[in-house]
């Protein structure tokens, strides 16, 4: 290559780059919106087997075995992890808003604001931020214990809660608080 080659070659390979990285991001963000649906379909399934079927802790160590059998490599089929699905699938089927939110973040940061947020309130408000800001796992765990939620929204609440919240999460504080 000559220098003038060179001097155009460096920018070409900085836009394949960036390219390739986009193109990489989008393909992971489309594989994780994947499996939380799936992970929302077995959730779903495992819910109504144990509703209808009596289904216990036996039936779901045996899918894991089976499911690990038939995907040996593939992690996320532990029965740990069957019964987050089933409990992730539970506390969202009813609630048609926060329901697409949690198809827009990761399998780990799903399960984490399951497990440590109190309400609905503080749910929609990690979801959205974690879609919004692309808080990692540990990011997350360090805003929840850090009360991110309590401390930074909450004077920002009084100025943007019209803008910010759901009209069913509204209806919902203004009965819980008496407003109505």
């Amino acid at each position: 290559m000559g220098h003038q080659q060179i001097l155009s070659y460096q920018p070409f390979l900085k836009e394949i780059l960036s390219k390739i990285q986009q193109a990489r991001y989008e393909m992971l963000k489309t594989v994780s919106r994947q499996t939380v649906e799936l992970y929302w379909e077995i959730g779903k399934s495992v819910s109504e087997k144990v509703r209808q079927e009596k289904w216990g802790k036996s039936v779901v160590e045996q899918l894991s075995k089976d499911l690990q059998t038939e995907f040996p490599g593939v992690r996320g089929f532990s029965s740990s992890n069957i019964w987050r699905m089933k409990n992730f699938y539970e506390k969202y089927r009813d609630n048609s808003f926060l329901a697409p939110l949690v198809r827009e973040i990761g399998w780990v940061q799903n399960c984490l604001i399951i497990e440590k947020c109190k309400d609905d309130l503080q749910r929609e408000y990690y979801l959205r931020k974690t879609k919004e800001m692309g808080w990692s796992k540990s990011d997350l765990i360090d805003k929840i214990e850090h009360n991110h939620f309590e401390n930074q929204d909450q004077a920002l609440a009084q100025n943007n809660f019209e803008l910010t919240v759901s009209p069913e999460l509204k209806a919902q504080v203004a009965w819980e608080f008496g407003y109505n």
